[in-house]
């Protein structure tokens, strides 16, 4: 990752609960420790700042708080919506989970470019690898346990997709630059980083040190070993505090 920061990773058997988390938390927001400064030529977001974190980002109250929708609204965004839950959602969830949707991030960097959102649902199989390959990795485990870890990771984000928008995981994708600098390479999943919102997104049992109650809390962070070193897991972490 761009930034060094703290990191461990616990497996809980029973309940298969991956945490591979920076202790990086204050009270209110993450702080992030940066190693080298990093000058942005050209960075985008397809909603404004402070859509989906204002002064209190755990709570999406400032996710156009304002706002109101009909119930035809509503019923619309229940079939149009690719994050709805399996679960019963309130309008108010419902109109978080669009913003969700429809978040983007792009940033260039002196390499390529990271575009950074909500990860999908047919995107889970990739994640869930990008992640078995790293908490392998860094267990030190053999090659032959990713496949099984990956079943366990992929189990993990089904079951966190049901609690969204309480809990997002979001994707990096990197796109290199090729040819001096003109010619743009195939876009590759790069890094992934799981943010909880408030407490109805946190896992039943988190790993030390406690996030204070309904705070915004991230695990998981993950930059392809690969694509370590050029600012990706910087701008992953900078989301979760967008």
């Amino acid at each position: 990752m761009a930034a060094p920061v703290s990191l461990s990773f616990s497996l809980d058997p029973q309940n298969h609960h991956l945490h591979y988390h920076s202790r990086i938390c204050t009270n209110t927001l993450f702080k992030l420790r940066q190693t080298r400064p990093f000058t942005p030529s050209r960075t985008g977001y397809n909603l404004p700042h402070s859509a989906l974190h204002k002064a209190e980002p755990c709570s999406f109250k400032s996710l156009s708080s304002s706002c109101s929708q009909s119930s035809t609204m509503a019923n619309s965004s229940y079939h149009d919506n690719p994050f709805q839950t399996s679960r019963f959602v309130s309008n108010y969830e419902l109109q978080k989970l669009k913003l969700l949707e429809n978040f983007r991030y792009f940033h260039e960097l002196k390499s390529g470019s990271i575009s950074i959102r909500v990860m999908r649902e047919d995107e889970m199989d990739n994640t869930a690898g990008l992640l078995a390959e790293s908490f392998t990795e860094s267990m030190l485990w053999p090659s032959g346990y990713v496949s099984v870890l990956r079943f366990l990771v992929k189990q993990y984000l089904i079951e966190r997709r049901t609690l969204m928008p309480h809990t997002a995981t979001l994707i990096g994708f990197y796109i290199g630059m090729a040819g001096g600098g003109e010619e743009k390479e195939e876009e590759l999943l790069a890094g992934t980083v799981e943010i909880f919102f408030d407490k109805r997104g946190a896992n039943a049992s988190l790993p030390t040190p406690t996030p204070p109650k309904d705070s915004p809390y991230i695990c998981n962070t993950i930059v392809k070993e690969p694509l370590r070193r050029r600012g990706i897991g910087w701008h992953l972490l900078k989301v979760t505090k967008l």
